[in-house]
């Protein structure tokens, strides 16, 4: 089942090119999938109903064109694949003629949220999403992200309630933000990639880590004792 979501780029989602920004751009996918998920009858209620749950393990955001402010787009996104207690979905962006701007695939994991552990998909939560589409075409790449053993350190980020979601954890998309933040970054990149291992929570703080490399760059944002929370790569140069 495909879901399409319309939009139009708003003045406060773009930077000073008039781009959309990166952080607008992870929003427009992740509010996607939410509201697919309400409109099929499982959202956060239902699922809290249950006390279960979608955590996102892994991003892959393909980025060929960058909209501009007041353009027409259309967010269509659909799950491809459900194998155990992992569900894989696309994500694709197109402009006002039909074509495609943005490609993306991400990798879910399903809780069990009274014992915060994984779970296997059941039929109850599977069954609205059906019929599933095949995946689309794109570069599928492997959800877990290699850090180099030389990555330099940057400057701590602690961890403030506005970039909380409803989980009480940092949202998907501030880790994204963060990593940007520190490396100083505003460019629209053309891949960005995630991998999110552990949830941080307020008042704990990011030790990011960062390795550039060809003009691109991956960041390992740790917690003080060297586990990571999520490893983040922003790719200006695809295959070089």
């Amino acid at each position: 089942m495909i879901f399409t979501m319309d939009g139009k780029i708003r003045y406060s989602e773009v930077g000073e090119d008039k781009k959309l920004t990166v952080t607008s751009l992870v929003n427009y996918l992740q509010d996607s999938v939410m509201l697919h998920s309400e409109h099929v009858g499982e959202g956060m209620k239902s699922l809290g109903a249950r006390n279960e749950g979608w955590f996102l393990t892994a991003w892959q955001i393909d980025i060929d064109e960058v909209p501009t402010v007041y353009d027409d787009v259309k967010v269509h996104t659909s799950p491809y694949d459900f194998k155990g207690g992992f569900g894989f979905r696309n994500f694709w962006m197109e402009n006002a003629a039909g074509e495609r701007m943005v490609a993306a695939n991400s990798c879910w994991i399903f809780m069990d949220l009274d014992k915060m552990s994984p779970k296997k998909i059941t039929e109850e939560a599977m069954e609205p999403y059906l019929p599933m589409i095949p995946a689309i075409e794109m570069e599928y790449l492997p959800r877990k992200i290699k850090v180099s053993a030389d990555c330099q350190p940057l400057q701590p980020v602690k961890v403030t309630s506005d970039l909380l979601d409803t989980n009480h954890h940092v949202n998907n998309c501030q880790y994204i933000d963060v990593a940007m933040k520190v490396l100083e970054l505003s460019r629209m990149p053309r891949r960005i990639r995630a991998e999110y291992k552990k949830a941080a929570v307020l008042d704990e703080v990011f030790h990011p880590f960062y390795k550039e490399e060809n003009g691109n760059y991956i960041v390992d944002l740790q917690d003080g004792n060297g586990t990571t929370f999520a490893v983040v790569t922003f790719e200006y140069n695809i295959g070089e």
